[in-house]
């Protein structure tokens, strides 16, 4: 019994691990590796806020701004193909600059606030086109996303430039899991590990119950005793079928070739 116990418990643990994993925008979209960040132990995936044929939009004075996340900016690549943060004169409609690319290489990630990973994410980008200043010719434009955890996903940033050329971006994303906890420290059980133990306790209760219920209700012995098992003797046979049947499917796309129906497996 706690031969299975064990078992079930590294089968689950992939379970708790994704509870712990702050997921941004959409859940069910396929996590990206690029878009994927490990701050201070806890993971973020922000793979479901990238958008695929429009941007994030914002205003600040005469500009207009665009932004994606995890890919460049419809509207910036037009003159940027890297870009995914830009600005735009509003009257002219021209291109301004870029404040940041993704491709190339990651912003860098910090949480918001270290002590609730769960209120959000800092993305600062330091790769932006040059930006003339007095001092420093050569300056490159910087911006720092602060992406806020919220109910819903807005589609519209608030952008501010605090100091030249250096500019600040407040955007509000969808999130979802990352159980509970603060930088690390971790204030409860997460979800996962939850229902990772009522699942071992659950099992554990079923085995011993329906050995001693067998043993002295049926006068069962050795390996009969186990509850249904004639059952669990034969799972692995309908694992194994169930995986030739879809494996099956997938190489046919849902068509059996040659004749060959479920029942030659």
């Amino acid at each position: 019994m706690l031969r299975i116990g064990v078992l079930l418990l590294a089968a689950l643990l992939p379970l708790a691990y994704c509870s712990d994993v702050i997921r941004f925008g959409d859940p069910n979209v396929e996590s990206l590796d690029d878009c994927v960040f490990d701050v201070g132990g806890r993971k973020f995936d922000l793979s479901g806020l990238k958008l695929q044929s429009t941007d994030y939009t914002g205003a600040e004075r005469n500009y207009k701004y665009y932004m994606n996340m995890c890919a460049p900016s419809s509207k910036c690549k037009e003159a940027s193909p890297k870009s995914s943060l830009c600005q735009f004169d509003s009257n002219s409609g021209y291109f301004e600059s870029s404040l940041g690319n993704w491709d190339g290489g990651q912003p860098v990630a910090a949480p918001l606030d270290a002590s609730d990973p769960k209120k959000g994410l800092l993305l600062s980008y330091t790769n932006g086109d040059r930006c003339w200043t007095p001092s420093d010719p050569m300056k490159e434009r910087t911006a720092n996303v602060y992406l806020t955890c919220s109910s819903t996903t807005d589609n519209t940033i608030v952008v501010s430039e605090p100091d030249t050329c250096n500019f600040k971006i407040e955007f509000k994303g969808k999130c979802s899991g990352g159980g509970g906890g603060s930088g690390g420290k971790k204030k409860g059980l997460s979800n996962g590990w939850i229902f990772i133990i009522i699942l071992v306790v659950a099992t554990f209760v079923y085995v011993t119950a329906g050995c001693v219920f067998n043993v002295k209700k049926k006068g069962l012995s050795g390996k009969e005793a186990f509850p249904n098992y004639s059952f669990w003797a034969a799972f692995p046979g309908y694992v194994k079928d169930g995986c030739k049947i879809t494996a099956n499917f997938i190489k046919n796309k849902g068509r059996r070739s040659g004749g060959q129906t479920y029942d030659e497996l």
